[in-house]
């Protein structure tokens, strides 16, 4: 009787330790570039947008918006100041900028704006299992051949049931470590 009633308090014990403890969060690395991939199960649409590199297409002085590339570039990469997204050019001679997702009410996607004018930051950026997530972001990612040279990211915000313009592919922003 007395061997039982221990192996039972041993046995709640690991129980109680093994639920305790918090789940496996992913440190994101000091320094990384932004690569698209294409959601498992979901339809490349328009041009390929496995594998880019996402940086700052350049819209004005000091402007820019979330686009991807099949070219990574050493000079440019992507860091998390706490829960902000922030994106530097050039060795941090460019930057650092606030990443942002602009807020427009009744669409179910938003353009991301890369930028000196971007307005203050973003708070809630995380990453997990299959990249960068956002709470700005809560449907995900989509890559879509738009109106610039290079595919557009933007992230789904709303209308999640909304089909998605044809020439978008939903992806998910892994990182990867600059060396």
């Amino acid at each position: 009787m007395h061997l039982s009633t221990i192996l039972a308090s041993v046995v709640l014990t690991i129980a109680s330790l093994t639920t305790a403890q918090p789940l496996e969060v992913r440190q994101a690395p000091d320094r990384f570039y932004l690569q698209t991939q294409v959601v498992p199960g979901i339809n490349d649409c328009g041009s390929n947008k496995q594998g880019l590199y996402v940086y700052s297409y350049h819209t004005g002085a000091g402007l820019g918006v979330a686009a991807a590339s099949a070219d990574s570039s050493d000079d440019s990469w992507f860091y998390l100041n706490g829960t902000q997204l922030m994106w530097t050019y050039e060795g941090n001679t460019i930057g650092p900028w606030p990443v942002v997702v602009s807020s427009y009410p009744y669409q179910a996607f938003n353009p991301i704006s890369i930028s000196i004018a971007s307005a203050g930051s973003q708070e809630g950026y995380s990453t997990n299992g299959t990249g960068l997530q956002s709470t700005a972001a809560g449907g995900g990612w989509i890559a879509c051949d738009w109106w610039f040279t290079a595919p557009q990211i933007f992230a789904v915000t709303g209308y999640r049931n909304t089909p998605l313009p044809t020439s978008c592919s939903k992806v998910n922003l892994i990182l990867v470590p600059v060396a």
